[in-house]
């Protein structure tokens, strides 16, 4: 892990996460079709515009490791 903001900003490390309702993906509500993709109705899992999800705790995001991934550049 980079050992300063620069570093994490230029994402000067491997891998990635990218969150909904974050700056990669800043419209909650886009990651429906990821869900229901996944069937995560199977496990409950759902999302309407009151709630972000339905079975708290739970979280979404898109994973990346490869080694010339970015997610922006500041």
């Amino acid at each position: 892990m980079p050992d300063n903001i620069r570093d994490v900003l230029a994402q000067r490390y491997q891998g990635s996460r990218y969150s909904f309702g974050y700056p990669a993906c800043p419209t909650v509500m886009e990651q429906v079709p990821q869900l229901q993709l996944l069937g995560c109705d199977r496990m409950g899992i759902s999302i309407d515009e009151k709630e972000p999800h339905y079975r708290s705790q739970t979280t979404t995001a898109f994973v990346t490791d490869h080694p010339v991934a970015r997610y922006f550049s500041a």
